[in-house]
């Protein structure tokens, strides 16, 4: 028997756009990291749709330079902990929160 015979067959649907659309519709579903036939059946079958703040790749990269930005923080505040310089100990630590709570709402965006 052929194995094409025995597979389920789903309807599908066309869909006309204009290339304008297209381009529009391939821009968005890149961004939330889908492919276009799922990102139009999420969006047919009003499920909730998350438009991210930008694009996934960007938000790979501003991660990346938190990165780089907390290990020179890293370095500096461990000189200063050293006795290098006193009294910044406060100020580095309130900078690092800051620079910790940014990291995370990236990353929960990233990983959403």
């Amino acid at each position: 028997m052929d194995n094409k015979s025995n597979k389920k067959k789903r309807p599908v649907i066309y869909l006309r756009v204009t290339e304008e659309e297209l381009s529009y519709i391939e821009k968005i579903a890149n961004e939330r990291g889908e492919k276009v036939n799922s990102y139009a059946k999420s969006c047919l079958l009003n499920k909730a749709v998350h438009r991210p703040l930008m694009p996934q790749d960007s938000c790979n990269k501003i991660v990346t330079e938190l990165k780089r930005i907390g290990n020179n923080f890293n370095q500096i505040a461990r000189h200063l902990n050293s006795g290098f310089r006193k009294g910044w100990h406060s100020s580095f630590e309130e900078c690092s929160d800051d620079i910790s709570k940014i990291r995370e709402l990236l990353v929960s965006h990233v990983s959403a």
